[in-house]
């Protein structure tokens, strides 16, 4: 009985031997495929050193197109032109108008008229005073409104002085218009000449060929030529400097005692 228990304990023993055996074999050949096929993965360290070294090498610029290129030049061409001044064409005055400054006439909006001017003559034709003109406001013998009293046709603006040349006190409705005025300012398209076709934009030179030389001729902001017979009774015209064209108007024929 004792030989038969030896007996299977040392089979048992086999095999547990022959168990571990085959257990150990199967670990070897596992880490072995494992080994196979983590192997392809990595890179060799001389493959990404040289991918981390060498800089990305620049994509090609695309040349511009030959209908590219001309547009381009001809842009560059047209801002090297230099710009031309805007042509203005100037009104012509009406072939009754007189030459002579010292006639006192005037062309406003296309009608003849004569300092001193009845204002019932400007209103038949259109023009009517400021909201601040009170035409029932008067003025005594040989008296006139200091400043300027504005009238209106439609959007034309133009800038007078009314004046009572009668003997007795008399509205403005009744007065007359004694002196003109029109500034580069002015609102509208007034249209104001003078004799011998003067008017706003006309040159200095053109000027003084027409009328002579100017009683006075001051300089500074602007050039003004007056040509005059008495303090009341004057011509003035404005010009700036750097251009020489007329900017202002103003004619007074006014017989104050």
């Amino acid at each position: 009985m004792v030989f038969g228990v030896l007996v299977k304990t040392r089979k048992g023993k086999k095999m547990k031997k022959l168990m571990a055996l085959m257990i150990a074999a199967i670990m070897v050949f596992s880490l072995a495929a494992c080994g196979e096929k983590t192997a392809p993965v990595s890179s060799p360290p001389e493959t990404q050193a040289s991918i981390e070294e060498s800089p990305p090498s620049p994509s090609p610029t695309p040349e511009p197109k030959a209908e590219e290129i001309i547009e381009l030049e001809d842009e560059e061409s047209q801002d090297e032109e230099p710009e031309e001044e805007e042509e203005v064409i100037l009104p012509v005055a009406s072939p009754d108008l007189s030459s002579d400054w010292s006639s006192y006439q005037y062309e406003l909006n296309g009608v003849i008229y004569t300092l001193p001017t009845p204002y019932a003559e400007l209103e038949a034709n259109g023009w009517t005073p400021d909201k601040n003109v009170d035409l029932t406001d008067t003025l005594n013998k040989s008296q006139y409104t200091i400043g300027s009293a504005r009238l209106w046709n439609g959007n034309d603006e133009i800038s007078v002085t009314f004046y009572n040349p009668g003997d007795e006190e008399l509205p403005f409705s009744e007065c007359y218009i004694g002196g003109i005025k029109l500034f580069e300012t002015s609102r509208g398209k007034t249209v104001l000449i003078f004799p011998g076709n003067v008017t706003m934009g006309s040159l200095l030179e053109d000027v003084e060929s027409l009328y002579g030389e100017p009683m006075s001729k001051e300089e500074g902001s602007s050039i003004r030529l007056k040509y005059e017979r008495g303090n009341y009774n004057y011509v003035g015209v404005d010009f700036n400097p750097e251009t020489e064209k007329a900017t202002y108007l103003g004619m007074f024929n006014l017989h104050v005692q």
